[in-house]
């Protein structure tokens, strides 16, 4: 299976100018938790999280990118390690775990267990100037993202079919975790989106291919890791399986189908200005109206909840969102030849 496919994308590389004090601060967090012991701290550097937190958070304030930077390390150490040992086939201990931190979510004080007091920890910081009604919807991100994992550990140990591939992008898009790295977004950029702007149709639909693109690109990507391990639960091995494609033609139609989406997320982007003029300036969606974690769209070029700015004029908005949207991390920037 190539490690090797480039997925082109139509915005520039953008890379937040504090990345190095998040990446000091982000090392010293996860000693300070005990997660750097089982690996050398150059090992822990070579994943590049401080880098992805960077690309996906550019305008974020350096607090902001300190907190996008140590939940890029809790995903990938402590919590998401776990799902690769026995904890992955064992669908009542996933079970226990997650609901210890849907506990965190609900008030309860943590467990004296890292991986759980670091999440209250981050839960802690996450809240921090979030009005009640963005935590309420944070909490219900955060619940969706750790229980599909309970589903995951069923398809692993053979209890669950993993279904079609409509199913499997709705997992996947919960199990990349979409909805708290959106939420990231905001929280890292001091704004939050209206209520009525964001259970929207055209963000939740600029949402969902956003991560469909993420979901697709990181199936490519893992194919070959978990194709070793037998978990089945990828875009490309279904297609292998339950198509008969080969390697090549299977990681062309998703190269194809990630080039659809990015056309469509580049129509809902246009539209997305017209979206805008129907809020009163005192309810308009704030600059960088979130859609992605890799993308952000809409007019406006103000901060936190007050009111945005005049969008009348279209063009001069359409550029704001051009300047607004970085590519996804991990992915090359590229000329985009979409069409």
């Amino acid at each position: 299976m190539p490690q090797d496919v480039e997925f082109a994308l139509p915005w520039p590389l953008r890379v937040n100018p504090h990345l190095e004090a998040a990446r000091a601060h982000n090392l010293q967090w996860m000693a300070a938790y005990g997660f750097l012991a089982a690996q050398t701290e150059s090992a822990y550097l070579g994943w590049q999280l401080a880098e992805v937190s960077a690309y996906f958070y550019p305008d974020a304030s350096l607090e902001g990118l300190c907190l996008a930077t140590d939940v890029m390390g809790w995903y990938f150490t402590p919590f998401d390690d776990r799902f690769d040992g026995p904890l992955g086939q064992d669908p009542p201990g996933t079970a226990r775990l997650c609901a210890r931190l849907i506990d965190v979510l609900d008030g309860d004080p943590p467990v004296d267990v890292p991986v759980v007091q670091s999440f209250a920890e981050i839960w802690q910081r996450w809240q921090r100037g979030r009005s009640t009604i963005w935590c309420a919807r944070a909490a219900c991100n955060w619940t969706e993202y750790l229980a599909v994992h309970i589903t995951e550990a069923q398809l692993r140990s053979g209890h669950l079919d993993g279904g079609s591939e409509t199913q499997h992008m709705w997992r996947r898009r919960r199990s990349v975790s979409s909805g708290p790295l959106n939420d990231l977004a905001e929280r890292a950029g001091g704004f939050e989106v209206p209520p009525l702007a964001w259970h929207s149709q055209i963000l939740h639909e600029m949402r969902a291919v956003a991560a469909d693109v993420v979901s697709l690109s990181n199936d490519t990507a893992s194919a070959e890791k978990e194709a070793r391990a037998d978990d089945f639960d990828n875009n490309i091995l279904l297609r292998l399986r339950q198509e008969g494609m080969t390697d090549s033609r299977a990681v062309t139609e998703i190269q194809h189908r990630t080039r659809d989406l990015v056309r469509h997320f580049l129509t809902l982007e246009e539209r997305c200005v017209e979206f805008a003029r129907a809020f009163p300036r005192s309810s308009a969606p704030p600059s960088n109206v979130t859609s992605s974690p890799c993308t952000t769209s809409c007019a406006g070029t103000t901060t936190g909840s007050g009111p945005a700015a005049d969008t009348s004029d279209s063009d001069t908005s359409r550029e704001r969102c051009r300047r607004s949207t970085p590519v996804i991390a991990g992915h090359r920037a590229g000329t985009w030849s979409g069409g």
